[in-house]
Order: C-alpha cells, then structure tokens, then sequence
C-alpha cells in the first residue's frame, strides 16, 4: 500500500481533529524537540537529560529505567515537532521535519524487529507510538510537507496498520487497565480518520472494547479503579478527550464517557487535599494538583463507601483536616498493600502519609516497600504476603461503612479477616481513635503500622511527631506495647527515595485480638532539657523538637545547638535517647525545614563535632537495638554529607571533618564495614588539607594566631585517630602523619611563644581569642601554663618572624612589637593588613578591634579596616577577601639597621590599585619607634591607631598626641609637620571586642594624603 493511497483515504473530519488537537505554538515542546535535534540531548519527564543521536542510535544500549525507554519507544518528538509547528522558521520547519523522517526510519531498522530494545512493543508505548505516527502524518499532509514523494515515508502507511494490527491481538490488549483504555481509545480513533478497507474494523472492535473499559474503569460512584488519586486524574482527563472523537461521527463513546465525568470530577474535588495537591495514595506522585472542593459543612464526611472509600474534610480547632480511608481493591493496577489505611492531612501538613510511587521498578527494594505495608498506616499480619491479585481474594473484597462516629472496614488482603475501627466522636478536639482487630485463631499475629514523614519516633510506648513547636502528634497505645521499627522510605519525586522509620504495634501474642491506639493532633511536648550557651538561654529542647533555630538564634548558637555536643551534660539516659531520636527523626524527614548547620557546606565544623558525639552514644547506649540503629543511619548520613563536594578545602573545618570520619570509620565495626571504601580517599584528602593550612615546616597559613593553636590541636587528634588503624595496616600513613605534626608542635611552640604577653594572654592577630588553650597545652606540651608550655620562647627577648603566619615580633623587658600582614585565603582573612600592636610597660596601647564567635558583625564587625590600627585610604574599597590570587600582603625580614636598632617593613595591595608599605624602626634603648607609611597614589589617608577607652588622649594642636594611662605617657609626632601643613589629627569613639563582649575605644587618625612619618615615645610614669 502506497502512502499517498493511504493519505487519501483520511476523511474530512480527520483535518479538522488534527488541527483541533494540536497546539502549534508550544513553546516547551519546542524546546524539547531543539536540545534533541540541535544537541543531541532527550528529555523525558521525572529525568535528567540523556545524550542521544536520535537519527543514529541503537535503541538498545542506554541504562536507563523503564519509564524512560517507555516514553522514548512512543516516539514524542513527533508530537513536539506537530505542537511547535508555527514557531519553528521556515528553515527549521523543513530541517526537522527531515529529522522526523531519519529518526522513523532509525527506529525501524534498529528497535522495530529488535528484543533487545527495552518496552519496544509494550502495550501503552505500541499505542502512544502508532498515534503520534499518525497524527504526525496527516499534520505533514495538511501543512504540504514534502512527505509523498520521499521515499523514507515510503513503509509508514504500512507501519500504521502493522501497530493496529499487533493491538488487535487479545494477548496485546491489556484488559480493564488504564493501559487497554488508551489503546482502546487510539485505535479507535484512528479508526475512524481513515475510510481505508479494514479500518471499519479496527472501529468496531475498539469500540465495543472502549465501552467495556468505561463501564469497567470507574464505579457508580465515579471512582477510578487502579487504587491512586494520581489515576483518578489522569483517567479523568482520557474521559474529556473521548469528546474529541464526537467531530469524527463517534456519538455513542462520548456520550457514555459524559456519564461519568462529573462523579469522577467530583471524587477528585473530594480527594484534592485543603492546599490544592493530591495525597500521595498508592501511584500518585508528590505536587500532582487536583481541583478545588467548595465545603458544605463544617465537617463533611463524603460516603464513598460502595467504592471503599470516606473522605472527612472541613475545619477542626478553626484549621484544615483533610482524612482519607481506603479500602478497596477492583484492580491490581497500582496496587499497594493499604486497605484500611488512614491518610491524615491537618493544617497545611501531612500527619499521617503514604509513601508515593517511586517508580515503575517492581524489582527496585525501594519500590517493593513503598507498596508494602510499611510505607502505610494500615493493620497487617506479621509474616504474611498481602494478596495483589483480585482472583486470590475469592470474592471477599474489602468493605467499608459508616456507622454513625464510627467508620468501619475489613479486609482479607492477607488471606484472614481484618476490622478497623475509626472513631471519631472526639475529632473536634483533634483526637481520633483507631481500633484495628481479627478473630483468627492460628500463629500469625495482627499488628498496627504508623507511618509519618514529619520526624516519627518512638517514645516509650508511644509514637511522636513534631506539628508545632507547641503541638505534637501523639500515638499512644491503650494497652502499653512498644512499637517496632521498620525502614521505609517516602517519593515525593518520581525515582527520589528519602529514608523514613516507620513503626508498628503488635499484638503481645497470636491470642490477642486487638490493638487499640489514639492520634492526637494537640499533644502539649514535655520540656526536656535546656541549653544555656554564652549569653543565650534558656533554649528549650522539647520531646518533639522543631530543630530549625536559624531564625531565632546568632549562627554561633545554632551551631552549637545542631552539635548537640551539649547533650555530654545530660545525666538521664531516657532524657538524652529521646533527644537523640527527636534529632535524627526530624532531620530524616524530607519535609521539616532544615538548619544550615545539620548538613553541607556551612555545617561542616558542626557536623565534625555531632560525629563524634554519636560515635560515643552508640557506645553508651549499646544495649538499646532500635537506637543504636537510627545513630548508625544518621552516622552514615552525616558522614557521606562530609565526603561530598561541600567540604571545604584550605580550611580547619576540612581538617576536622576528615578527623571526625576516620574515627567514627574506626571506633564503630559497623560504620567500619559501611564505609571503609572512604578511607583512603580520606586519608589522601588529610594530607592534602594539611599542606594547605600548614606551610611545610608547620606554620599555619590561617592568618591567626589562635588558629595556630587551634590546628595545632585539631592535628594531634587527627594523630590520635589515625593510631587506631595501626591494627587495620595504616602503619606508614601513621608515621609520616606524626613527623608533620612535630613540624606543627614545634613551630607552635615558637610563634604562639613569641605571641604570648607578659599578662599570659595572646596577641589577638586576626580572628583570634587572648586566652589560651590550658587542656590543649597540658595534653600537648605536658603544661597548662602557656609560659611553661612554650618555654623558652615565651620569655624569650629578640625578633620573630615568618613569612606564613604574616607576623614580625619584638619583645624586650619593656615592649612588645608586632605587626602582620599575610593574604593566603580567605580563611579567617581580616583587613588588618600592616596592623601594629604596640604593648609598653605591661599595658597594651596599640590594639586591634578583636574577634567574636557570638557577636554578629551587624553588631561589630571585625573583619573591617576601621578596626585595626593600620593604613585606611579613605572611600576605597578593599578587594574581596576571596581574591588572594589577585593581589600580596606580606610581612619583609626584619633588619638590624644599627646597634639595637630594628626595622620591620611590610606591603600589600589589597585595596584596588593601590599598593600600601609601611615601615616600623624600633629602637629600643630610647623605648622610641618610628613608623613610615606610604601609599602608592596621593589619596587621603587616615593612619589609624586603637587604643583602650580607659586611657586619656589629647591632640596638642595637631602637632601630636598624647596618650596618658595610669601606668605611660605616649606621644605620637609627627615627623613631617614642617612639610605637610594639611595634615591633622582626628580622635572618635569606636567599638571593639574583647573577650566575647563589646567595648568602646579610641581610634586616633593621622589625616595624610597618603605618606606620613610618626615618631611613638614611650615613658613610664613615675611612681
């Protein structure tokens, strides 16, 4: 059969149904069929994108899912080339449609006769694929595409009724299926385009097959069959497009099909939850919209009974409650294991869920339990398979009645009766009563599943989810039984799994008959415990805590919160299993809002510190199995959060991250066997990190002298984890981790040594604390006492200096001398470049603006030049902390320039086009130092310098200023008065930190344009 006989034999209503139904200017479709045309890229729906050459390709070799080959072998980009017709140009248009042809023929000679290409001739994809072949022809017609006369098109008419045929066949129709509804319903209507010989056949018998379908698709009542809202729409949608088949003589489906459009319509307003979604029951996937339901009543209870189902819906405690419950089973289509289930919706959430569809993997483990019992809220027989197949129930379909408060089923999916009980005489308070009961005699045991993804967990006898902060679900026994845990899992998106618990009741022996439990929705949470940290507190931790404290608290505090290293304070080990459950369990949910300091990028340090803490409980609570279980998940969860891309590179956090993996990997035999494949990445990635912050003879590059001391510790505990997989063959990885922590201890020793003031507190250079470490110095250096610990540096009088850290030092009986400058990273990177500290006769005079870990920088911000006592070129800005390949800042050797004189210099160019130099000449003998600044263009300039509020400053006539205090008289002049008649001084009130709280100080500024010459005489007074 020729095309051109086959085209001729369409009718007239064929042209009209073609444009009817097809949208020419679709702008998505467009874009689909131009990524797979133009870039070789295929977008199916619910995947990312596949590389495929359409015109060129196997149909066989791409690992793919089976819902992916499914909407491949239906051809779609011929419906996306119809659909985006009018937008294509007059070039594009002739251009795919050549591609159109390549690919048809592409599929012929490489999937059409092949086995091993994936659903080729599966019953939904055969159908969709003979209608898009066709619609796509007769569009080509009607456009005057050059289709005739080529001789690709040549077999396509052949290909039409090859398609019609195989559907024809009893064992290729899928029977009272939505799948044998479309293909029905396709072959029908292709049927009825075309007066061809035979085509009135394929017409009567799609006909008689789709008035089967209809009556056998939907109940009375309008309810879909195949067990999912999700069909229920979509199967809504296919009884709409039988009107389409009206214009092409066909009266009789279409009107039958109006029969039962608005049942069905109404059943999806019933089912459409309060905020417009659809629940996710059986195959119906998360963020599918239904249509809006108007209320009748305060509480409507909509008997759908003969179809297995009640719906409630309306206003409780003036919010939105939304209860299905299901029980039915006309079809193993999309089936799952969930007669008598609930699913409860109250006030914008979900309280009680099903676990979604997941995908159409029947082999995947995830999709095995998402349609078993233990992704529902249902009552099941433990150790028995539930009965999909409708032939096995032998005529014993689950029932469901109203009886007065009461809504009552039974079900004998598991091959034994099964009663549920919803009571709901005290709904109005939020309270519903489950009763779930079998009279069966034998061995099996009746239990009770609850399944929630709001944070479920187990507490005592009772089941806890987080509402609000002030509200909690509580499932609570009538008879104490503790619940068992099940793993699960919830798909919100097609082929995304999220691990839930689940938990189920049983009954204490096959004698007992029943389990009696009440959901209550206005559960009031017990306060647990409460956390005091710095200046905050109390912050309460609840049974059913919301532990999302982003909003409410500086990040300081919400990382130590999200540590949970405060729970080592808790004595009561049920007071502390709860708090670990309510933790893990609301962080497992997919739906509760999480803190930037659980996982990722911004919670590494964080999550470093709670990885240690739950190492140490599985330890402390190794007798407790259900525990024990949910810490290893969270464990492993954490520490996969650590391997990824989030980790910080150059940076402590990083290091303390690798750390904490290795020893939860090492301490834990179960954690071992999970996820040692990580630890030589691991250990690799250690190395790395410790070239980044250390220099190669143990110098820290973290601009900060607390974070020498810091590391210095964070690399002893990575020696001490590291120790104890000697048994496990790391003995070389060991020992050159140990020769590179010596290098650290040492150069430790000398800077923090040199740092040290005579009052034992530190120089505070960059993001640093004045106190010192007394646990750290005592375990490393044998020593609480900084002094004794770092002897003899810390007494030592001279010069110290290194390039790395960015600090010069000079001390001596009455001074001490630093300034810094050094730019390696962004890490703890303050604009302090050419800071001078200054510290004379025991008091500091020169100070920088400090540092806070609790203070936010809305408050003080220490990271800013106004802070430190340095060189501020007026209204320029300084380049972004990040750009540390853009520019230097460096501290030079220091220079003896005469009998015990000293020269410190340093440079930068962090501000944009400038390059800044300053100069120290310390003569100690006269207690006299000079500093030269100098900036590279003329500009105004303020040289800077902090001091204590406590002390008096008086500008004399701005020839100098004079710093008094109880113990010095300062003066500051300047050298180039003389020459410089605009330059001038300016005192103002400034705000700094010093141990973790806001102080004043004075900032006193030399105005320049740029170069200044400033004389600092120092004498004690006298006593």
């Amino acid at each position: 059969m020729t095309l051109s006989l086959f085209l001729s034999s369409a009718t007239p209503q064929s042209t009209d149904y073609i444009l009817n139904n097809t949208n020419q200017k679709n702008n998505a479709d467009y874009h689909k069929l131009k990524k797979l045309f133009d870039c070789q890229l295929f977008e199916a729906r619910s995947f990312s994108d596949t590389r495929i050459d359409i015109v060129a390709f196997d149909w066989k070799t791409v690992e793919q899912d089976r819902n992916w080959w499914w909407q491949l072998q239906a051809l779609p980009f011929l419906n996306w080339f119809t659909n985006s017709f009018e937008i294509q140009s007059k070039e594009e248009q002739l251009i795919y449609f050549s591609i159109c042809l390549d690919a048809l023929q592409c599929w012929i000679e490489h999937a059409k006769e092949n086995k091993e290409s994936p659903l080729v001739w599966h019953d939904h994809a055969a159908a969709y694929r003979v209608r898009n072949i066709t619609n796509w022809l007769l569009f080509c017609q009607v456009v005057n595409l050059p289709l005739i006369n080529d001789t690709r098109s040549t077999h396509l008419a052949s290909l039409i009724i090859e398609h019609l045929e195989w559907l024809k066949q009893d064992n290729n129709y899928s029977q009272y299926t939505n799948h044998g509804f479309d293909q029905a319903m396709i072959s029908l209507t292709i049927g009825l385009m075309f007066s061809y010989e035979g085509f009135n056949e394929y017409s009567q018998l799609n006909r008689q097959r789709l008035k089967e379908e209809l009556t056998f698709a939907f109940t009375d009542e309008g309810v879909h069959k195949e067990n999912s809202p999700g069909y229920q729409k979509m199967m809504l949608g296919r009884l709409k497009q039988l009107r389409t088949l009206t214009p092409l003589g066909e009266k009789e489906i279409s009107e039958l099909g109006e029969k039962y459009i608005i049942n069905a319509e109404n059943f999806l307003r019933a089912i459409t939850l309060p905020n417009g979604y659809l629940p996710m029951i059986g195959d119906t996937r998360g963020n599918d919209s239904g249509l809006p339901y108007l209320q009748n009543n305060d509480i409507d209870i909509l008997d759908y009974t003969n179809s297995g189902y009640v719906i409630i819906r309306g206003r409780i405690l003036d919010k939105d409650i939304h209860i299905v419950f299901k029980a039915c089973h006309m079809s193993h289509y999309h089936r799952h294991d969930d007669d008598l289930s609930i699913h409860l919706y109250f006030d914008g959430k979900i309280i009680l869920a099903d676990g979604g569809l997941g995908s159409h993997n029947e082999k995947d483990i995830e999709r095995i339990t998402l349609r078993a019992y233990s992704a529902h809220n249902s009552p099941y027989f433990t150790d028995t398979p539930a009965k999909r197949n409708v032939a096995e129930l032998n005529d014993l379909q689950p029932t469901v009645e109203i009886n007065g408060d009461f809504i009552v089923g039974e079900s004998n999916c598991y091959g034994y009766k099964i009663r549920r009980e919803i009571n709901l005489s005290r709904i109005s308070e939020g309270v519903i009563g489950i009763i779930d009961s079998s009279n069966h005699d034998g061995h099996i045991i009746l239990a009770s599943n609850f399944y929630s993804t709001l944070g479920l967990f187990s507490a005592g006898d009772r089941l806890l989810a987080p509402i609000y902060p002030d509200k909690s679900l509580e499932i609570k026994p009538k008879s104490p039984t503790l619940p068992e845990i099940n793993k699960s899992f919830s798909s919100y998106l097609f082929g995304d799994y999220n691990d839930i618990n689940s938990f189920s009741y049983l009954c204490g022996s096959a004698k007992n008959k029943s389990i009696e439990v009440n959901v209550n929705l206005q559960y009031t949470p017990k306060l647990l415990h409460c956390i005091y940290y710095r200046n905050f507190g109390p912050i309460e931790i609840k049974e059913t805590n919301q532990w999302y404290f982003d909003e409410l608290f500086p990040g300081n505090v919400c990382h130590h919160i999200m540590s949970l290293r405060w729970i080592k304070d808790i004595k009561n080990p049920s007071i502390k299993k709860e708090i670990i459950k309510s933790f893990i369990s609301y962080n497992q949910s997919p739906y509760q809002a999480k803190s930037k300091f659980y996982l990722g990028e911004q919670a590494d340090h964080t999550t470093s510190i709670r990885l240690e803490i739950l190492t140490n409980l599985i330890k402390e609570f190794d007798d407790d199995e259900e525990l024990v279980i949910l810490i290893r998940y969270e464990l492993l969860k954490n520490i996969e959060s650590c391997i990824s891309d989030t980790y910080k590179k150059g940076n402590n956090h990083g290091l303390m991250v690798d750390k904490a993996v290795l020893d939860s990997i090492f301490t834990d035999e179960a954690i071992f066997s999970n996820a040692q494949h990580h630890i030589p990445f691991l250990i690799n990635r250690v190395k790395c990190q410790l070239d980044s912050i250390f220099d190669e003879n143990g110098f820290c590059k973290e601009h900060s002298i607390s974070y020498q001391e810091y590391n210095l510790g964070i690399a002893f505990d990575l020696i001490s984890v590291m120790k104890k997989s000697q048994s496990r063959d790391f003995y070389n990885e060991v020992s050159l981790l140990e020769c590179y922590f010596n290098k650290i201890k040492e150069a430790s020793r000398e800077s923090l040594g040199f740092a040290l003031k005579s009052d034992g507190t530190y120089i505070t250079i960059g993001d640093s604390f004045s106190a010192p470490k007394p646990f750290l110095l005592n375990t490393i250096f044998g020593n609480k006492n900084p002094t004794t610990a770092f002897h003899p540096e810390s007494t030592r009088s001279g010069v110290f200096f290194n390039k790395t850290l960015g600090i010069a030092v000079f001390r001596n009986d009455n001074m001490h001398i630093a300034i810094n400058a050094a730019w390696h990273s962004y890490v703890h990177k303050q604009n302090d470049d050419l800071s001078f500290f200054l510290r004379f006769n025991n008091e500091d005079i020169f100070i920088d603006g400090g540092y806070s870990d609790i203070i936010p920088t809305s408050v003080v911000d220490t990271k800013s030049e106004l802070l430190h006592s340095t060189i501020i070129p007026k209204n320029k800005s300084w380049m972004n902390r990040n750009a540390y390949s853009r520019g230097k800042s460096e501290v030079n050797l220091p220079e003896v320039v005469g009998e015990g004189i000293i020269q410190f210099s340093g440079e930068h160019s962090r501000i944009h086009d400038l390059t800044l130099e300053r100069s120290v000449l310390i003569e100690a003998d006269k207690n006299s130092i000079t500093i030269d600044d100098n900036v590279s263009i003329n500009t105004e300039t303020l040289h800077r310098f902090i001091t204590p509020a406590t002390f008096k400053i008086t500008i004399n006539e701005d020839e100098y200023v004079t710093i008094t205090s109880d113990a010095n008289i300062i003066r500051i002049i300047d050298r180039k008065l003389n020459n410089k008649r605009n330059n001038c001084w300016k005192l103002s009130e400034i705000t700094c930190i010093k141990n973790n709280e806001v102080i004043s100080c004075y900032a006193i500024d030399y105005i320049s344009d740029g170069s200044s010459s400033l004389e600092i005489v120092m004498n004690k007074k006298s006593r």
